[in-house]
């Protein structure tokens, strides 16, 4: 199958969607939709979390239990 071009693309599927957690919504409201490293730069999280959830290992949806995420 032939890959398509940005207009192509565009033309056949206008919106794009983004799913998450509905316990995110407030984190996203407040700071917008940010990638994983932005996140964990927002949340100060240490050499070995943040290099684990920025490994190709963290494939997998995670969540940051600490209490400095859940107040941001």
């Amino acid at each position: 199958m032939a890959g398509m071009d940005v207009e192509e693309l565009i033309a056949r599927h206008p919106r794009v969607y983004h799913a998450m957690s509905a316990t995110a919504w407030p984190s996203v409201r407040r700071h917008g939709l940010l990638s994983t490293r932005r996140l964990v730069d927002l949340f100060g999280l240490d050499a070995i979390e943040r290099d684990w959830l920025l490994s190709p290992l963290a494939s997998n949806p995670q969540s940051c239990v600490r209490p400095a995420c859940r107040r941001r």
